[in-house]
């Protein structure tokens, strides 16, 4: 499994610090979305993912390092309140992680470079999923899942440059790091 570090990149009270406008401008949104009665509305949060991912200052540097041996995270902010936390995604070329659901729900965009993101089905009597189909997504494109087993996907880098993306996942901060992706077996694989 190709799962990875885990930087915070927020100071301790899970803000994010005063020079990054964007990224507060995000983070009111995606409260906002989870505040919506019956939220998180997935319409809400990919619309405030694709207006952050526009944005050419929403990530420092640092929060656009990654490892040549594996994808890295680096936590934006978490909520306070446990709702989500927000993490950026350093993908070098070859990189993706592996087929997964969501065991929360799960909006992603793209800040640079171009994501593969593979779609599969889950097939319930052999507890299995089968690629149903492949989209490449390049910067400000946006998605939005929900948790279980109808947004299995395979999210990576099949470019020749780093890309790099925003993920806002429905768990606490300190669980983000075991309680998002739920691990799908491959027909086949």
């Amino acid at each position: 499994m190709t799962e990875n570090r885990l930087q915070r990149s927020s100071d301790p009270a899970g803000f994010p610090s005063a020079q990054e406008p964007a990224l507060h401008d995000l983070v009111a949104a995606l409260d906002a979305a989870c505040d919506a009665a019956g939220g998180p509305h997935g319409d809400r949060v990919v619309a405030a993912i694709e207006r952050a991912c526009r944005h050419p200052r929403l990530l420092s540097d640092a929060q656009r390092h990654g490892h040549p041996d594996h994808y890295t995270r680096h936590v934006l902010h978490a909520d306070p309140a446990g709702r989500y936390t927000l993490v950026a995604l350093v993908w070098e070329p070859g990189q993706h992680s592996p087929v997964h659901g969501h065991h929360a729900w799960c909006g992603y965009g793209v800040v640079e470079g171009c994501l593969r993101d593979e779609s599969f089905a889950y097939l319930h009597d052999v507890a299995q999923a089968r690629p149903i189909g492949a989209v490449d997504h390049a910067p400000g494109a946006a998605c939005f899942a929900p948790a279980g087993l109808d947004g299995i996907h395979r999210l990576g880098n099949a470019g020749a440059r780093r890309a790099v993306s925003i993920h806002a996942y429905g768990v606490e901060g300190g669980r983000v790091s075991s309680h998002v992706n739920r691990i799908v077996p491959v027909v086949g694989g």
